[in-house]
C-alpha cells in the first residue's frame, strides 16, 4: 500500500461530497454525547456516595443520642434508688437539716 493514497484525499470507494463535512460534526455530536454519559455517570455515583455518608452519618448521631439517652435513664434510677450514694457528706448533711428544718413536712407530723 502506498502511503501517499490514504494522504490525500483519493479514496478506492466513492463517498458523497459532504460525507466529510457530515463526519466532523457527527463524531463531535457522539463525542459530547459520550462526555454527557460520562459525566453523568460520575454525578451518579457522586450522588449515591453522598447519600450513603449521609445515612451512615444520620444513623451514628440516633445510636449516639439514644445511647447517651439510656445511660441518662441508668443514671436517673441509681440516683433515684439511693441518692446517698451520689452526695457528698456535705451536701447530705444540709439536705438532712433542710428535713428537719422545714415546716410544711414537720407540721404535718406534729399533729
Amino acid at each position: 500500500m502506498n502511503k501517499k493514497f490514504f494522504e490525500s484525499k483519493n479514496t478506492p470507494y466513492r463517498v458523497p461530497e459532504t460525507f466529510y463535512d457530515d463526519f466532523r460534526e457527527s463524531l463531535s455530536a457522539r463525542i459530547r454525547e459520550e462526555n454527557n454519559r460520562r459525566r453523568s455517570k460520575i454525578l451518579r455515583i457522586i450522588s449515591s456516595g453522598a447519600a450513603a455518608v449521609l445515612i451512615v452519618v444520620t444513623t451514628t448521631i440516633a445510636i449516639t443520642e439514644s445511647r447517651q439517652h439510656q445511660l441518662h435513664e441508668r443514671k436517673m434510677a441509681a440516683l433515684a434508688e439511693s441518692p446517698e450514694k451520689y452526695m457528698s457528706d456535705e451536701k447530705l448533711e444540709a439536705w438532712v437539716d433542710f428535713y428537719e428544718n422545714d415546716l410544711f413536712i414537720n407540721a404535718q407530723y406534729s399533729n
